[in-house]
């Protein structure tokens, strides 16, 4: 069984060919079930006093991992509007990419400063129960797999609040090394390292330059 959460709204016309033919069946309109495929519409439950309660934003995504978990389920398919999770937030940087894979702490730590692209809370029994999270778009083949492998990449992702840049990946020697190495080529630039991430302190008036000739240095390359 694949579980899949994120598509009523692209899914409608479908659902309703598909019941037609016999195969899917709605249970309180909530849940659509076939042989192979698992589609979670909502995100209600009830609570321990019978008492239906709606989960908060990304419920649909704590939802379908729960759904895994008790059914043993190792792949979970959340369907977004974006092509996976991209590489950068500032809407300078024409070509992002998506970012091929993260570990769990990877993806927490990115979200926590990009917004969160998957609730904590399912990101959270995902790691504890191993469950792969896929982030897929209808258009596109192109997905995001979350499971227990970092990015293989000493920088995954970049992006920007007012004055700081931040550098998000491996804070090894070797890394910060090749960030020192880039750094000479601008003035001022102070930096910190964090846990999992690496942060710059820049001037506003060069943050697009900045940001741009990153990018290319560490994601396009």
């Amino acid at each position: 069984v694949s579980i899949v959460s994120g598509i009523l709204p692209l899914l409608k016309g479908t659902l309703n060919a598909e019941k037609e033919g016999g195969h899917i069946w709605l249970e309180d309109r909530d849940t659509i079930i076939d042989t192979s495929l698992m589609l979670v519409i909502d995100r209600r439950l009830k609570n321990e006093f019978g008492y239906i309660k709606t989960l908060p934003r990304g419920g649909s995504d704590l939802t379908a991992i729960l759904m895994a978990k008790y059914l043993n389920e190792k792949d979970v398919y959340l369907y977004k509007d974006t092509i996976g999770i991209y590489s950068c937030n500032d809407d300078i940087i024409h070509n992002k990419e998506t970012i091929s894979r993260l570990s769990y702490d990877q993806a927490n730590t990115y979200f926590s400063y990009t917004g969160e692209v998957v609730q904590s809370t399912a990101l959270e029994i995902a790691k504890q129960e191993k469950i792969k999270v896929h982030i897929c778009n209808l258009n596109s083949r192109i997905e995001t797999i979350i499971h227990n492998q970092d990015h293989p990449y000493c920088i995954y992702g970049i992006m920007n609040i007012e004055n700081k840049i931040y550098l998000f990946g491996k804070t090894d020697e070797y890394t910060l090394t090749v960030i020192k190495d880039f750094l000479r080529t601008y003035r001022n630039i102070q930096y910190n390292v964090r846990i999992g991430f690496i942060e710059l302190v820049v001037d506003k008036i060069f943050i697009d330059d900045i940001l741009i000739d990153l990018h290319k240095r560490f994601i396009e390359s």
